[in-house]
């Protein structure tokens, strides 16, 4: 998970980088145009007197800039502020895109980096970072299935068996009395919202209150997502081997409710991918158990088969010296004469 997020975290500073750069940009352009505006005053005030051209004034603008990029030279640090607010307002106004992007981006961010696991159900706002953003498929898929299965393990359904999120929109978008907006962005970047309204010892109850009220008028209802989470779960936990066409065919629904339905296929052929390749082990254990098993069988046999010639020759040498049926010998022999013999038969053998 730390490398996906540090993938997440580069594209962010990449947005960010964007950003900032058509902002800072803007901010050349209107504090040019506010300079010339000047010189444009001057000269009228002034007749066009010699040293006031416009090329000089635009060129002493880019030799500061070249200079020190951030000097705005003749403006106070207040109203460089000002301008670069208005740019930025200005910019992500002409980029909405750009500007949710990165908005979901840096709170999806948040969230896998918190302390304690929470419960995630704005797939539908996860489709959509995933759609403006380079994540490879493999990426995403890792992702719900690590939030799917958390989403089952910490399931928070309500007594009344439903499952509520707050509209953060609606939120963000109240004129409250007493709660500060800044810190109530901030509760809800960091996904903190349930924490908030639990606290018995914050300070400010009134705002606390107006907030619990505006949540309780426009919390979302997740029920259909949260089931859909356990759903998947249930089948990733099972055996892949014990997993049926039916599975297949609830993996592919509950995907669409979780508005990941592209990805319904490439999770099904990972677990048809992955019976297949226990079955291929399976398979291979089983050949390479009677491989091993044969050649003992054989060699043992062999081994059988040898034996018993060397017996015959023995007993067929020992024939010639004593008689087997009557058990006595045919020629007298002494106790050395008889080792002797058998010497020479062994030797002859090998």
């Amino acid at each position: 998970m730390e490398e996906i997020i540090k993938e997440l975290e580069k594209i962010l500073e990449q947005l960010e980088y964007q950003e900032m750069e058509d902002v800072y940009v803007l901010a050349v352009y209107q504090y040019t145009g506010m300079a010339l505006e000047e010189v444009d005053r001057i000269n009228q005030e002034k007749g066009n007197q010699e040293g006031f051209g416009v090329k000089k004034v635009t060129d002493m603008i880019y030799n500061n800039f070249k200079d020190d990029p951030d000097s705005f030279a003749g403006l106070t640090e207040e109203n460089k502020e000002r301008l670069f607010e208005a740019c930025r307002d200005k910019v992500q106004s002409d980029n909405k895109k750009r500007t949710r992007t990165i908005h979901l981006l840096e709170g999806f961010i948040n969230f896998l980096k918190l302390d304690e696991p929470q419960i995630f159900l704005e797939f539908e706002k996860l489709a959509e970072l995933f759609q403006n953003i380079n994540v490879g498929i493999n990426t995403q898929l890792s992702l719900v299935g690590t939030i799917v299965n958390l989403n089952s393990k910490l399931d928070d359904t309500e007594p009344d068996g439903r499952v509520y999120l707050p509209n953060n929109d609606a939120l963000l978008g109240y004129t409250y009395k007493y709660m500060d907006a800044t810190e109530l962005y901030g509760i809800l970047r960091d996904n903190k919202l349930d924490e908030f309204l639990k606290d018995k010892d914050y300070p400010n109850k009134r705002a606390q209150k107006e907030v619990k009220r505006r949540y309780e008028e426009t919390k979302l209802d997740y029920t259909d997502i949260q089931h859909a989470c356990d759903a998947l779960t249930a089948i990733m936990d099972k055996d892949t081997k014990d997993t049926t066409e039916e599975d297949y065919q609830i993996i592919i629904d509950n995907m669409n409710t979780i508005h990941f339905g592209n990805l319904a296929y490439r999770f099904i052929k990972k677990i048809k991918k992955q019976i297949e390749l226990e079955q291929t082990t399976d398979e291979k254990q089983v050949e390479d158990k009677d491989a091993k098993e044969e050649p003992k069988s054989v060699k043992k046999e062999e081994k059988s088969r040898v034996s018993q010639r060397e017996v015959n020759h023995v007993y067929y040498e020992a024939g010639k010296y004593f008689d087997f049926d009557l058990f006595k010998p045919k020629t007298f022999m002494n106790l050395d004469e008889i080792i002797e013999k058998l010497t020479e038969l062994i030797k002859d053998k090998k």
